[in-house]
């Protein structure tokens, strides 16, 4: 779930929680769910990297 809410706190998806993201509270009042969430242009370019970075891995 941290992932999620890191994702969505750099712009690389645009993410529904509830009640709300952590970054929101000091205290965690309740257990925070993932409800939907979608990838932006800036996400999809950082996932394009990553597989690119893998495949250059893979290579050498």
């Amino acid at each position: 779930m941290f992932h999620l809410d890191y994702l969505h706190e750099k712009g690389f998806i645009t993410g529904e929680f509830t009640p709300g993201a952590y970054a929101a509270f000091a205290i965690l009042p309740e257990p925070i769910h993932f409800i939907r969430g979608k990838i932006t242009a800036e996400g999809q370019q950082y996932l394009q990297g990553l597989q690119q970075s893998s495949e250059v891995a893979m290579e050498s």
